[in-house]
């Protein structure tokens, strides 16, 4: 038990707060909190590859999807259209420690530790794509949803689609 002297006494221990101290035991009133409402973030796609495997007439694409934001990421969720069976790895999202998910087209990222995707811009996600519709495929992004580490739904740009032959 601290015995009011030394290092970790005081602090900030609101643990919502930009500064939290969890070594504190007594709050000194130095808390300070970010308003992430002026947020700017932005989905779109990058760079895309395609193989095609002749024996079993399979066609498999990559391709990443981008994000740029002044606001670290706690958790994200999107479907993703005209497209039948997807998996998702990589990016900033793995870096991060996140759980990914992707099911009946849906994609979802979240981490249980409660890590965020820091500020800044990269490769969010690597979607892989078995079984696109069609010989040209149109991948659109929708129902998109991310949050801030305070668990606000946080404002955002998207290229919704992007065409590929």
């Amino acid at each position: 038990d601290p015995t009011g002297f030394g290092e970790g006494y005081f602090g900030c221990t609101d643990s919502s707060a930009h500064n939290f101290n969890p070594d504190a035991y007594e709050d000194d009133g130095s808390c300070t909190y970010i308003d992430y409402k002026n947020n700017n973030c932005k989905l779109s796609f990058g760079d895309y590859h395609t193989q095609i495997i002749a024996q079993w007439k399979a066609k498999y694409i990559t391709i990443d999807i981008l994000i740029e934001c002044d606001t670290p990421i706690a958790g994200f969720q999107f479907d993703v259209t005209g497209v039948t069976d997807i998996d998702i790895s990589g990016g900033m999202s793995e870096e991060a420690g996140f759980m990914l998910s992707s099911g009946a087209n849906t994609v979802l990222g979240f981490s249980l530790a409660g890590n965020t995707i820091p500020i800044g811009k990269g490769v969010l996600v690597v979607l892989d794509i078995s079984n696109p519709i069609g010989n040209t495929l149109e991948i659109c992004l929708e129902n998109i949803i991310l949050s801030s580490s305070q668990g606000e739904a946080l404002e955002f740009e998207v290229d919704n689609c992007k065409k590929i032959k």
